[in-house]
């Protein structure tokens, strides 16, 4: 059996594990008594923080909100989700440079693991608040599928 063996610095998958995931914030807030249909509007706003260092150990935290409204604009409810991702990959420092010399605190990462991470992160932080929103009457809300290399760079707000 022939494999491929990747190229350094290529993203190799046997080479990242999951050290941790941690939840520290999941709340879910009904503001009204009334049942929730498909016809509200929800807005979910997610901002990431990325941390790499030279130990091959990357840090991904997802703070997510969810907010749902009538049509009328009342609030229905709101949610606020709080995920750490801890991650270990190998040969991580394939993946680092300093833009701004080594002696700077500007050390970066290629997008092409950070948004392999980023693309683990996200889908299974959509599971997790799809799981932990059932019974609330945000159930059903589903974090859109979205590419993993625009939460690199910016705040999503959908």
């Amino acid at each position: 059996m022939n494999t491929v063996q990747p190229k350094i610095g290529q993203v190799d998958p046997d080479k990242i594990s999951i050290r941790n995931i941690k939840i520290t914030n999941a709340q879910v807030n009904s503001l009204l008594d009334e049942p929730v249909n498909d016809q509200d509007d929800v807005k979910i706003q997610l901002n990431t923080t990325t941390m790499f260092n030279q130990e091959n150990e990357s840090r991904i935290i997802f703070q997510i909100n969810i907010t749902k409204r009538k049509e009328s604009g009342e609030e229905i409810a709101n949610a606020t989700f709080t995920i750490q991702f801890d991650f270990h990959v190998e040969n991580l420092d394939e993946f680092l440079s300093y833009p701004d010399g080594p002696e700077k605190d500007s050390l970066t990462a290629d997008a092409s693991i950070g948004s392999t991470l980023m693309g683990i992160a996200y889908s299974t932080s959509r599971g997790i608040i799809l799981t932990r929103s059932n019974g609330t009457p945000l159930q059903g809300v589903i974090l859109p599928v979205i590419d993993p290399r625009n939460l690199l760079t910016t705040e999503i707000d959908e």
